[in-house]
């Protein structure tokens, strides 16, 4: 049972890319990741005072400002211009509601932090990322604030609300039958978070040996963010503050990029997002693996 998570997302994995096109029913996904959500907010206690931290600066560090400039002048040099575009949208993605989600199997995590890094990271897009994309590309994308901003705040006040509100009805002993319960659903509704996900996008890709540079560098861009984020996350000499920072750095919202590139680019820019959206489940493993040893 102890790798029993490692198994669950690389299932989700090998399944999202072996049977694409249940696209249609991602709309159930939403919904899977606020049960999830609702699982964290019931057993861990939110400090919502906590949420305004030091540690935010190095997020703000990295999709700023290291890992645009990285992305797009470093690792993707030599790179037919479009598959460029596509990394640095990837690389300035803002973290992936996951961290939330996973975290419960890392021991020592920070929940406050990753909870303000999400918040941050999700609302700080609604500005930085037409700038950025009009600092490197010259291209000037209108983002849908009033929609993101709602869907944010639908996504994490609704399951906090309604676990706040059982957990004030409920006995103990009721709420310790609920959280054995789900202990047991989590996994397997991470099997179908992934697979859903990674089923409605997949068919875009034509897998041939070409995309091999462009995964290599898509990969090269989540362990670098991951890989300075846990690295910076040792001058606060707390290893739950480590390990968080290092989570969000490399879970990131490729769907959301994906979005954008269909919405403002050709199709061929939007190949490097979904190639991260599998490798953000891949280093979520291995973040995950590395975390509990």
């Amino acid at each position: 049972m102890k790798y029993f998570i490692y198994v669950v997302i690389l299932l989700g994995i090998v399944c999202g890319v072996m049977f694409p096109g249940l696209g249609a029913y991602r709309r159930a996904v939403p919904y899977l990741i606020g049960f999830l959500l609702f699982m964290n907010f019931f057993e861990i206690q939110v400090l919502w005072q906590r949420l305004f931290r030091v540690e935010l600066l190095v997020t703000v560090a990295l999709s700023i400002g290291i890992m645009p400039v990285l992305a797009y002048y470093v690792l993707s040099w030599g790179l037919p211009e479009e598959y460029r575009i596509g990394v640095l949208l990837t690389a300035i993605a803002p973290t992936g509601i996951m961290t939330l989600v996973l975290c419960r199997f890392i021991p020592e995590k920070d929940y406050n932090l990753l909870l303000s890094n999400f918040l941050l990271s999700q609302f700080g897009c609604i500005l930085y990322i037409p700038f950025l994309l009009r600092m490197f590309v010259g291209s000037m994308v209108e983002l849908n604030t009033v929609h993101l901003f709602l869907q944010v705040c639908a996504l994490v006040l609704i399951p906090y609300g309604v676990s706040r509100l059982l957990k004030s009805l409920v006995s103990l002993t009721v709420a310790e039958q609920i959280k054995r319960s789900g202990r047991v659903v989590v996994p397997f509704v991470i099997f179908f978070i992934i697979f859903l996900s990674l089923s409605g996008v997949t068919e875009q890709i034509r897998w041939e040996f070409s995309l091999l540079r462009l995964a290599i560098v898509v990969f090269g861009v989540f362990l670098v963010q991951g890989g300075l984020a846990y690295l910076a996350g040792m001058l606060f000499r707390d290893r739950g503050v480590q390990n968080s920072l290092a989570l969000t750095a490399s879970s990131r919202n490729t769907t959301l990029m994906v979005g954008i590139g269909v919405l403002h680019f050709t199709p061929v820019v939007i190949v490097p997002c979904v190639l991260g959206i599998i490798f953000h489940h891949l280093t979520n493993a291995g973040w995950l693996w590395l975390f509990r040893k």
